[in-house]
């Protein structure tokens, strides 16, 4: 199947673009309207936006033995739910370094998280984790690591609190 979309960005008028909050994360405050299918412009709506750079995550699997490796951290989106805010998850880190390309963001993050190092690398699929209110563009790997006698240990980034 092939998608053709209706509209282009030139179907979108920000009449109002502001830096509500400018942290760790950035959030910009819009004014826009935009195309509708009926052929009519919306009405000027107000919506947030976290902008936030583009991610790497990257699956490490062993395939000698078919098994996978997760790393263990705290995620304050998590806080206020019935569950832990330590999650198991994806290695994965934020493309943020001058030079430093997907590929080379996925192995630094393996050997930082999970102190493994990546002997194959692959792309697997990119995407928008959450285009509604998010920037972020996700572009996951699967990297090639041995798990033979690999203990769970502690690792990570102390400036990042990791």
């Amino acid at each position: 199947m092939t998608y053709s979309p209706q509209f282009t960005a030139s179907d979108l008028i920000i009449s109002h673009d502001e830096m509500a909050y400018d942290g760790f994360f950035k959030l910009r405050k819009l004014q826009l309207s935009h195309q509708r299918f009926d052929g009519s412009q919306s009405k000027i709506f107000e919506r947030e936006l976290c902008v936030r750079g583009d991610a790497v995550g990257i699956l490490l699997y062993d395939p000698s033995l078919a098994k996978f490796a997760l790393v263990e951290q705290i995620r304050i989106g998590v806080i206020g739910r019935k569950q832990t805010p330590w999650l198991l998850e994806l290695v994965a880190g934020m493309l943020d370094k001058p030079g430093e390309d997907k590929q080379q963001l996925a192995r630094r993050e393996s050997l930082e998280e999970a102190g493994l190092e990546i002997a194959e690398i692959e792309p697997m699929l990119e995407y928008f984790c959450s285009p509604g209110g998010s920037t972020e563009f996700f572009s996951l790997f699967c990297g090639h690591v041995k798990l033979a006698g690999i203990q769970p240990d502690n690792f990570g980034v102390d400036d990042e609190n990791e």
